[in-house]
Order: C-alpha cells, then sequence, then structure tokens
C-alpha cells in the first residue's frame, strides 16, 4: 500500500459528495475513513483540514485522476454560471463535487447493468456479488462472461440475472475492454447507440455507462431525482407529465443542448438538489 497526504481545499473536493452521488458503488464510511475500491486500486482515505491522508495500492497520481483533480472546478463553475447565473447557490451549496474518473469502465458499466428498476439497498450487493468473482481487482468482463443466470437470480439480481450474463456475453464478443476502450474514443451519441444495443441497457443506463464508465462528460443521465429537479427550475418542464421515454429524451436534449461539455456535472448538482431535497421531506416531524 501506497502512503500519501493530498492537499485540496473543501471547495476544491468533498470526497463525500462524489463517494456518495450514485457514481460508485463499493465504498462504505467507517470511523473517520472512506473504505472502497476504483476497478483493482483499494483505498483507504482519512479527510483531513486542507486535505486527506491516503492509504492506496494505487499511487498519487492515480487517486487525482479518480477524483478528477486535474480538472479545474473554477473553470467549470464559470461555465456553468456564464449560461445559467441562477444555479449559484446550487454550485455553492454543494461545493467540491466532482464526476469521478474511474480506472476500470468494466466495473462501472456492469454496476449500472444493475441498476434498471432497483435501489441503492439492493444494487450495492450485487455490485459486491460481481466483484467477488474476480481474482484480483473487479472481474473482467471474461471472468464474468462465465456467470450463469440461475446464480444470478438465487443471489437476488430477478430479472437482471438474464441481462446481465447476455449483455457480458455481448460485448465479449465484441472484444470486450477493448472494445469499450475504443467507444471512449468516438463520438458520444454513436457510443450510446452502441449500448443501446446491449440487453437491458435502455437510455438512462446507456447514459449513465457514457458518463460515469467511459468518460464523456456531456452525457447527461436524467433519474426521477434529475428530472424532478428539472421541473423544478425549468418552465418548460414544470408542467410536464411524470418521466417516460418521451420526457426522457426532451430533458436529455435540453440539458445536453444548454451545458455542452459540463452536461455530465450540472446533471450530478441537480440530483443532489433533488435527492437533499427528498432527505429534508423525510427527516421533517
Amino acid at each position: 500500500m501506497n502512503a500519501y497526504r493530498v492537499e485540496f481545499s473543501p471547495e476544491d473536493l468533498d470526497i463525500g459528495l462524489c463517494l456518495t452521488s450514485g457514481q460508485i458503488f463499493r465504498w462504505n464510511y467507517l470511523d473517520g475513513v472512506w473504505n472502497g475500491f476504483d476497478g483493482a486500486y483499494r483505498y483507504e482515505i482519512r479527510p483531513r483540514d486542507g486535505g486527506a491522508d491516503v492509504m492506496s495500492t494505487a499511487d498519487e497520481a492515480g487517486f487525482r485522476s479518480f477524483f478528477r483533480l486535474d480538472q479545474d472546478t473554477a473553470a467549470f463553475r464559470a461555465e456553468v454560471l456564464r449560461i445559467e447565473p441562477e444555479m449559484e447557490q446550487l454550485l455553492d451549496r454543494f461545493a467540491g463535487l466532482r464526476v469521478l474518473r474511474t480506472s476500470s469502465a468494466t466495473e462501472l458499466l456492469v454496476s449500472f447493468l444493475c441498476t434498471p428498476n432497483n435501489h441503492l439497498a439492493r444494487i450495492v450487493p450485487m455490485v459486491e456479488f460481481l466483484a467477488a468473482k474476480g481474482s484480483t481487482g473487479f472481474p473482467a468482463l471474461a471472468e464474468l462472461a462465465g456467470v450463469e443466470e440461475s446464480q444470478l437470480r438465487a443471489a437476488g439480481f430477478g430479472y437482471r440475472g438474464a441481462t446481465i450474463p447476455a449483455a457480458i456475453r455481448q460485448l465479449v464478443a465484441c472484444g470486450g475492454e477493448a472494445y469499450l476502450e475504443d467507444l471512449k474514443v468516438g463520438r458520444c451519441d454513436e457510443a450510446r447507440q452502441e449500448l443501446m444495443q446491449l440487453p437491458g441497457v435502455g437510455a438512462k443506463v446507456a447514459d449513465c455507462i457514457l458518463l460515469f464508465a467511459l468518460d464523456f462528460l456531456e452525457a447527461a443521465p436524467i433519474d426521477t431525482h434529475v428530472w424532478r429537479a428539472m421541473t423544478w427550475r425549468y418552465e418548460a418542464f414544470s408542467a410536464a407529465p411524470k418521466l417516460d421515454p418521451r420526457t426522457y429524451k426532451l430533458a436529455n436534449a435540453f440539458l445536453r443542448d444548454r451545458f455542452g461539455p459540463v452536461a455530465g456535472w450540472v446533471q450530478q448538482f441537480l440530483f443532489l438538489e433533488s435527492l437533499t431535497a427528498n432527505r429534508r421531506k423525510v427527516d421533517s416531524p
């Protein structure tokens, strides 16, 4: 394990916000330490004033890449406020939120194959079940190709027990990890079309994979939380019906057209805006 200290301000990076905003699933917080994985890399992160003390199988460069510390959040903020000054309060409220950059496209792709019609309490053990199939780190697609539908159904995957192995086998047939790397260097819309050919992958899952696994920062997944925040902020959606395939397409196009290469960052702020509003409602007497 490598031990090092990384210095940053709370406004520049909030580790907790990043790890609990629906981007990644194999992390937990205990006794002041964030423990978790990014692909093959193991992390123990203890936030401190002015930064964090880190123990990891990744070096400092890997940590900085994972938390995207090579990108200037001030530049992101300036671009968003140039487009929509009304977002200043939201950006201030969740200062330090970043879109993570995974070292394992496979882990994030497979993780989001677990998410359709699902919730966090079920997704986390599903991802952990699949992670345990690897000899070191998160298993390669070829390793996961041998997992049977019956095993997944017995582990509580439901109908995803059929779609996940089918999607993995299709990815392996296309070239596996090399295929995913090729998607990264192509166009976002072309990669989206490719992903939506996979069993069980609709528009939202494809957009999650684009943003969190393949590093397309213009991708803008729309879940019920993002949708709710958009109905609060934008008159065009304030009287719209519930989120469905038609309104998903409209909302996705709106964010991408409005915010361009930072649309993926913006949707994370909208997600937290709605999620925390719901939590306040639950917590209130």
